[in-house]
C-alpha cells in the first residue's frame, strides 16, 4: 500500500498548478501559516492560506477558489483574507507564515532546520476574546434591553460575535486557563452551538444575560493576564 504523503508534499507536487489557480482567481499574494509553516503536517493536515485578494474578488469567487483548491489538492484548505482581519491579529498571522513564492526553498530546508515560531496560543487567544467582547460591546452600547429585543440587526451582529467566541474558546485548553486567569472560559464553549441554532430561534434572553453579567468579567481578567506578558 502506497503510504500517503504529509499535505507539504503534495502542496508541492502541485505547486505549478496552485499558482495558476491563484492568477485565475486574481490573488495578489498568498502566504501559508499553521501546521504546514511549522514542519508539523501529516497526510491528514489542513493546508492553511492567508492572501490579499483583488477589490473585484468577491465571495463567489472565494467559495470557487477554495473549491478548486481542494478539488486539486484533495485536501481541505482554509483561507482567510488580509482584509477580514483586524490588524493586530493580521500581523500575527504575517509574522507567522510563508510567502507561497518561497515555499519549494522552505520546503528543500525544512527537514534541516525546522522553524521556530514565536507563536504564543494563549496569548493569541486572549487578546481574540478582548477584540470580539469590544464588538459585542460597541453593538450593545447604550442600549436598553428592550432595544436589543426588538433590534434585529443588533441581534445579528451580537449572534455572530457571540460564536465567534464560542470558536476561540472551543481552541482553549480550559485547565491551563482556569489557572491562568481564573475563569470559567468554558461556559463560552456553548456559543458556538449559535451557528447550529440560527435555522431555528436564538434566545436572546440569554444572549443579553450573558452580555451584561459573563463578558465584562472574563475581559477584564484576560486584560490583566495580557499585561504582565
Amino acid at each position: 500500500m502506497e503510504k500517503k504523503r504529509r499535505s507539504s508534499d503534495v502542496l508541492l507536487q502541485k505547486y505549478n498548478d496552485v499558482l495558476q489557480l491563484f492568477d485565475k482567481y486574481d490573488v495578489i499574494e498568498a502566504r501559508i501559516f499553521g501546521s504546514i509553516f511549522k514542519s508539523e503536517d501529516t497526510c491528514n493536515s489542513d493546508v492553511d492560506l492567508i492572501m490579499k485578494l483583488s477589490d473585484k474578488s468577491t465571495l463567489i469567487n472565494y467559495g470557487r477558489l477554495k473549491y478548486d483548491l481542494e478539488r486539486l489538492l484533495q485536501l481541505p484548505v482554509d483561507i482567510l483574507t488580509y482584509s477580514g482581519l483586524n490588524s493586530n491579529i493580521l500581523e500575527h498571522f504575517y509574522n507567522n507564515s510563508i510567502s507561497i513564492t518561497d515555499f519549494a526553498d522552505f520546503k528543500a530546508n525544512s527537514n534541516k532546520q525546522n522553524p521556530k515560531t514565536k507563536f504564543d496560543k494563549i496569548t493569541f487567544n486572549m487578546r481574540s476574546v478582548v477584540w470580539v467582547i469590544n464588538r459585542i460591546n460597541e453593538c450593545c452600547k447604550n442600549i436598553s434591553k428592550e432595544e436589543f429585543m426588538s433590534s434585529v440587526l443588533v441581534q445579528d451582529a451580537v449572534t455572530r460575535n457571540i460564536q465567534l467566541l464560542g470558536q476561540v474558546a472551543s481552541q482553549m485548553p480550559m485547565s491551563e486557563l482556569e489557572s491562568i486567569i481564573g475563569v470559567d472560559v468554558s461556559k463560552l464553549k456553548g456559543c458556538i452551538a449559535l451557528k447550529e441554532a440560527l435555522f431555528m430561534n436564538v434566545d436572546y434572553e440569554l444572549l443579553w444575560q450573558t452580555i451584561k453579567t459573563e463578558l465584562i468579567p472574563l475581559k477584564t481578567s484576560c486584560e490583566e493576564y495580557l499585561e504582565k506578558k
